[in-house]
């Protein structure tokens, strides 16, 4: 229920101490297997190479890599498939066992954390976080794949985003004759009336001709002064900021 998914946003806020405890869990079970399955498969092996030293030593061997081969498909291959599979699902199943192994390791945890932190101060070596960024195409991946937990309108948007560098200013520009803007030569008020009657926070103020632009002033500045100066005082040269001009063929990013 509605604990669960705490228990799930508490993981995802603190993820080192999650994968530390996965990581830990994963090596310990593997030492584990090692130790009390190796020695004894082995012994039960020997006999069918005969019963030598080279005969132990070749089953010890043969079990081994049997370990190793299903401690990493049970271990780690099967179950990330199954995570990426169920996803929500399966995080919201093995987030209480986890935090439950989290608490038993929390102190084996916390002495590897010290113990790694001591080393890495004491290496001159620069650790550098940005390596674990994502990059663009691993992001792309992510937003076209089938699996993602994105939706259509969320999709659109980063794709979108990620388009910025393919564009040029002609093609999102509004056409000038098309464009909302005041003159400056109108009634204050009517053009408070008309800045307020559209969506915009920012509009063009130009002199008799569109092509002649003053400037660029924002709505909230104009509603802040009418509110604290009366909107019979606003003067629309003195709250103007110097427009922008930029060629047509210019990259939007």
């Amino acid at each position: 229920g509605e604990r669960q998914y705490q228990y799930l946003l508490s993981v995802i806020d603190n993820p080192t101490h999650f994968l530390s405890t996965v990581q830990v869990g994963i090596t310990f079970l593997n030492i584990v297997a090692g130790a009390s399955l190796a020695d004894t498969l082995a012994a039960q092996l020997a006999p069918l190479f005969g019963d030598t030293s080279f005969a132990q030593t070749l089953s010890k061997i043969i079990i081994l890599v049997i370990l190793t081969f299903f401690t990493i498909v049970f271990g780690e291959l099967f179950p990330k498939r199954i995570a990426q599979a169920l996803k929500e699902k399966a995080a919201l199943k093995m987030v209480r066992p986890l935090m439950a192994i989290g608490v038993v390791l929390k102190p084996f945890i916390w002495l590897l954390t010290i113990t790694i932190n001591g080393l890495a101060r004491i290496f001159p070596i620069k650790f550098d976080s940005s390596d674990d960024d994502m990059t663009r195409d691993e992001i792309e991946y992510l937003v076209h794949t089938d699996e993602t937990a994105l939706d259509d309108s969320e999709r659109e948007m980063i794709t979108g985003v990620f388009s910025l560098d393919e564009l040029v200013a002609r093609e999102i520009m509004v056409p000038r004759t098309d464009a909302f803007m005041i003159d400056i030569n109108d009634d204050p008020r009517e053009n408070i009336e008309k800045m307020l009657s559209e969506s915009y926070s920012r509009v063009p103020v130009y002199d008799d001709d569109k092509d002649n632009i003053l400037g660029i002033i924002h709505t909230k500045r104009i509603l802040a002064r009418g509110f604290a100066d009366g909107f019979d005082n606003i003067d629309f040269r003195e709250m103007m900021q110097e427009p922008l001009f930029v060629p047509e063929t210019v990259f939007v990013y």
